[in-house]
Formats: C-alpha cells, structure tokens, sequence
C-alpha cells in the first residue's frame, strides 16, 4: 500500500511539473494565430515611398482570403505556421528563449501593384536592392526585436533591425515573404489562452485533479483499514 501511495505521490508531483513546463515550451505568442499582423508605418524603396503598394498578411487573413496577395503566398504563409506550431520547423535562432511575437506575409498588392506592373518586385528581386520597412509592432523600447523572413526553405535574418523606441521597428529587406518578429518570452505581455494550448492545458489539469483523488481515497481506506 505504502508503495502504491508514493507511486501516486511522484505521479503527481510529475504532472503538476508538467503544466507550467508545457505553457513555457510554446513556440508562439497565444493570440498569434486570431489576431492582426503589425501596421506599415513607412516603406522606402530606390529613393520612393512605396508603403502603398505594400500589404502585411496574417494568419487569419491567409486563411479567410482578406488581402489582396496570391494564393501561393497565403498557402506558403499557412505551410510555415503549421510546421512551426506542430514542431516540424525551427527558427535558427541561437537565444531558445525567444519566442515569435507576429509571423506574417510581406508581399506587394496584386492587384495594387504587381499585376499593374509597377516594377517595384521586379526591382527587389534584382541582387543588392533592398526595401526599408518600418512596422508599428508595439513593443517597449528595451525589447530585443529579431527578424526573420523565410526564402527558398530557409529561414535568414534580414538586412538590419532597429527598435525605434516608439513601439516601431524598421528593418531592411532583401527580400519579402513569410516573416518573424521575435523577441525574448519575458518580454511579452501575458495573454488569454484559446483554442488548442487552453484544451491541452485543461487536459493536464483534469488528470492531476484524477490522481489528487485517487490518492485521497486510497489513503482514506488504508486508515479505515488500519482502524480496524
């Protein structure tokens, strides 16, 4: 009996070490997957300003089709969330201790833009040409921004990041696609749970409260016993 009550014990001490450890392992900031992608501040490209002519795609915009981007950008934009969210992917980042704050796409208008043949993505695509984009993310001013875009299966930093201060970050581009922000997990402010990590969470908690029980009732009878 005593055997099987430790057994429980250490069963239970390993599950309740295994919910603060599970919301701690998360790649993404919750409200990555619902909420909207940051704000274009300013675009400069080749001496023009260009912020027009740029569009910020998030998830759920890829998913419902609310932009104005090709389909293989919101497709490959989906790919890379899922295969970061189930594990599959990582980020080169050598700091595991940051998490990604905003995953978006970055692509000029199709119907604004490319399609009217503005030129500005035949110009970026040319060796050497970059785009200057500043993002109001809102972020505080000691916060250590990282930026990431993924290009032909890689992920690579961009050119440059600045955190201005004001809760925008401007970075230099040499190419534009699905993009990272990430910053440090303790820089991030808490947000409310939903959807898949809320279930997982709530499954934990169910099977702690299960052994919590099983112990109680096992030490209940092993005193009545005992009384006899």
């Amino acid at each position: 009996m005593r055997k099987l009550i430790c057994l429980l014990t250490a069963l239970l001490v390993c599950v309740s070490l295994a919910c603060p450890a599970f919301a701690a392992g998360d790649t993404f900031v919750p409200s990555i997957s619902y909420k909207d992608g940051p704000e274009i501040e300013d675009a400069e490209m080749n001496g023009e300003d260009v912020e027009d002519c740029l569009v910020v795609s998030s998830i759920t915009d890829a998913k419902n089709k609310s932009t104005d981007i090709y389909q293989e950008d919101r497709d490959l934009l989906l790919e890379v969330y899922d295969k970061l969210d189930d594990g599959s992917m990582k980020l080169p980042l050598e700091n595991d201790e940051y998490v990604i704050r905003e995953l978006v796409d970055v692509s000029f208008e199709k119907s604004g833009c490319v399609e009217p043949a503005h030129g500005h993505q035949e110009w970026l695509a040319q060796e050497s040409n970059t785009v200057t984009i500043k993002f109001d993310l809102g972020v505080a001013k000691a916060t250590d921004v990282v930026v990431m875009v993924y290009v032909n299966g890689e992920w690579t930093p961009v050119e440059s990041v600045e955190n201005n201060g004001d809760g925008t970050v401007t970075c230099v581009f040499e190419d534009i696609c699905p993009v990272a922000f990430c910053v440090e997990a303790d820089s991030v402010d808490s947000t409310p749970q939903t959807g898949d990590a809320m279930n997982q969470n709530l499954i934990l908690w169910i099977v702690l409260m299960a052994v919590s029980l099983a112990a109680i009732v096992i030490l209940v009878v092993s005193r009545r016993k005992q009384a006899r």
